[in-house]
């Protein structure tokens, strides 16, 4: 840890609120804070520190917005492991002001299991990956909904693919009693409107990373086109984070103990 960090804040970040202690560099316990989570209110607090000051938060669904906070502000932070941080884990008298000044004081002592932080580019190409997985994951029960209604009805088709142009021709003219037939219709509709959503992400993350320098690299791989190099770049972001080929019991992807250097 930075000599130089005259004060920890441990920030136990919640959906509309987080809870704030801070300690000095020995480990003396100065103050509890709980503020609403908006940035005019981290400014009253952070700024009235006028000596150097290090934040660690436990890695949530909802810490980008802080994250981008602390990095316009210029202030250090740790983003923390929940599942390899014990000490904070496996309390039996757990609330939010222990969990605060434990973040503080593990921080403190260098103790902190940490979890990699990407910048905002990465994790926007992360979005993308995701969402697109999300979408086609969605449209594919949808397909396999109808398919298990053709099935349930003795519909066979004539084509091997049946969400072809043709194929949906040949569904919408089948004899499906009602309510089948709304319901096909209505997820015939779905599928198409995901497909166009598809199409569009997928040239969003082919535009975000053709400029990208391991892309060519990647794309010269049999098997490896746009979705499987976009998702290799957005998970991994730097090589050199990882110290290490050798798989470890303590390692996750995206995180490290606090005893391996990045």
């Amino acid at each position: 840890m930075d000599s130089s960090i005259q004060y920890q804040i441990g920030l136990d970040l919640h959906k509309k609120n987080s809870v704030l202690s801070v300690v000095d560099s020995d480990g003396k316990k100065l103050g509890t804070h709980q503020i609403p989570n908006r940035p005019e209110e981290l400014d009253v607090l952070f700024d009235s520190f006028a000596e150097p000051i290090h934040v660690t938060f436990e890695a949530t669904r909802n810490y980008f917005w802080l994250a981008d906070y602390l990095n316009l502000k210029r202030i250090p932070f740790t983003m923390a492991n929940p599942f390899l941080n014990r000490a904070i884990a496996t309390v039996h008298a757990k609330n939010d002001k222990y969990d605060s000044a434990m973040l503080a004081q593990l921080s403190r002592a260098g103790m902190v299991a940490t979890c990699y932080v990407p910048d905002i580019w990465y994790r926007h190409l992360r979005e993308l990956n995701r969402q697109r997985y999300r979408l086609v994951t969605l449209r594919t029960s949808l397909k396999n909904t109808i398919r298990a209604y053709l099935d349930k009805y003795n519909f066979q088709g004539l084509y091997k693919y049946v969400f072809g142009s043709k194929g949906i021709r040949w569904i919408e003219a089948q004899n499906f009693p009602e309510p089948i037939r709304k319901i096909i219709a209505k997820q015939l509709n779905l599928i198409e409107t995901f497909s166009i959503f598809i199409d569009e992400l997928y040239e969003m993350i082919k535009n975000r990373i053709l400029n990208h320098p391991f892309y060519p690299l990647l794309n010269s791989i049999d098997g490896v086109g746009v979705v499987h190099a976009s998702t290799i770049i957005a998970e991994i972001v730097k090589v050199h984070r990882f110290p290490r080929i050798e798989p470890s019991p303590i390692r996750r992807i995206g995180c490290q103990h606090p005893g391996i250097s990045r």
